[in-house]
């Protein structure tokens, strides 16, 4: 005789025949309804298309052993965690007080971890391996992005103490993106677009860093443009000559930096007015002064 199992929450059932609907039989045989695992959230959310992401996958009644992960129809595996999920017994038929059978009621969560595999552009579904055979039916959804790519740099030059904002232009620039310049720690960016973020650099000494763009995926993956920020020596003015002029402005004045780099100075001031254009003139800068309110001015 065949049966079609009715729906029921996870756990044994006795199976018995009737004749008539009434009077059944008194089955020792049992059907064990297998508890469904669910997905509640993951993180982060969104990978590049082309994968590679570590996913924290957070469910219940998830198996401790031979976990698999579905990102859309594509199956990967994972690696069980942890967390404070905890299960109780339970009588699983009302009808039948007394019965030594129980099922599990499980609270709480686990956590999971797979790696998103390669897909297409797109929103997929994450769902997790139930104990025995099929995934659970949470539908929670992971997006797959095309990955950052870095067009340029602008500026593409500035002081070692990172003060300022550059901007990035370039292509897929979504999501909560992040500022990757050479191994320093990543920082937030501000997404004008899709082609294009705000970056504030970090302070690094003076070197030339790659600058990378990483979106959607807390920071695990970067482009890998090329594209890349000059990091200067700051230029300090160490002495100017000649030290003093007439205040109606005009006089051309040298000063002398802390660097041999003098074209990395495009700019001066004389206490507050300014900036003003400045030019190289071999180990020194100049610049003319302006017609200040009176007294001594200081040129920086």
């Amino acid at each position: 005789a065949e049966c079609a199992s009715p729906a029921r929450e996870g756990g044994p059932a006795m199976v018995s025949a009737s004749g008539n609907g009434e009077v059944w039989d008194a089955s020792e045989v049992s059907f064990v309804y297998m508890a469904s695992s669910s997905v509640l959230t993951v993180a982060p959310a969104s990978s590049s298309t082309a994968g590679g992401t570590a996913v924290r996958v957070f469910g219940v009644g998830v198996p401790s052993e031979n976990i698999l992960c579905r990102f859309g129809m594509e199956v990967v595996p994972g690696t069980y965690v942890g967390g404070d999920e905890l299960c109780v017994g339970q009588d699983p038929d009302d009808s039948a007080p007394g019965s030594m059978m129980t099922l599990d009621r499980c609270m709480g969560w686990v956590e999971v971890v797979c790696v998103s595999p390669p897909h297409a552009a797109g929103v997929v579904t994450v769902e997790v391996s139930a104990s025995e055979g099929g995934f659970s039916t949470s539908k929670v959804e992971f997006a797959y992005q095309p990955a950052a790519v870095v067009f340029s740099v602008q500026p593409a030059t500035g002081p070692s103490a990172g003060v300022g904002v550059v901007s990035v232009v370039g292509d897929h620039l979504l999501g909560d993106a992040l500022c990757g310049f050479g191994s320093s720690e990543p920082s937030s960016a501000h997404v004008v677009s899709s082609a294009l973020v705000k970056c504030e650099p970090p302070a690094r000494a003076p070197s030339i860093a790659g600058v990378e763009i990483g979106t959607g995926d807390d920071g695990q993956q970067f482009s890998t443009s090329g594209a890349v920020y000059e990091y200067i020596e700051e230029a300090t003015v160490v002495g100017i000559v000649p030290r003093e002029g007439p205040q109606s402005g005009g006089t051309i004045v040298r000063l002398a930096l802390n660097t041999v780099d003098t074209s990395a100075v495009s700019a001066c001031r004389f206490g507050t007015i300014g900036p003003l254009t400045s030019r190289a003139a071999g180990y020194w800068a100049e610049c003319a002064s302006p017609a200040p309110q009176g007294g001594a001015a200081g040129g920086c």
